[in-house]
């Protein structure tokens, strides 16, 4: 489903879960692209946030949350890409 306020998708075994939820949206103000997403068989839930600093270099700061035991993990990740 897309929309002018979220973009959402149902996903069947992606990353090795019976089904994925996810939506993302985003925010044009600060220039930073925002994101959820369920694991179905995981029962993880993830929140991410993006900005593109340069051309081929993205800043996202992930976290992940277990909804059976409350653990989590969080990672600043850069990308750099290469573009041909």
């Amino acid at each position: 489903m897309q929309s002018q306020y979220v973009d959402s998708a149902l996903a069947y075994n992606a990353n090795g879960e019976r089904y994925s939820l996810s939506l993302s949206r985003g925010l044009p103000v600060w220039d930073l692209k925002t994101g959820v997403s369920y694991g179905g068989s995981s029962n993880k839930v993830t929140a991410s946030v993006s900005k593109e600093l340069m051309d081929n270099l993205t800043c996202i700061v992930d976290t992940s949350r277990s909804t059976r035991d409350q653990t989590g993990e969080e990672a600043v990740k850069f990308f750099y890409g290469l573009r041909f």
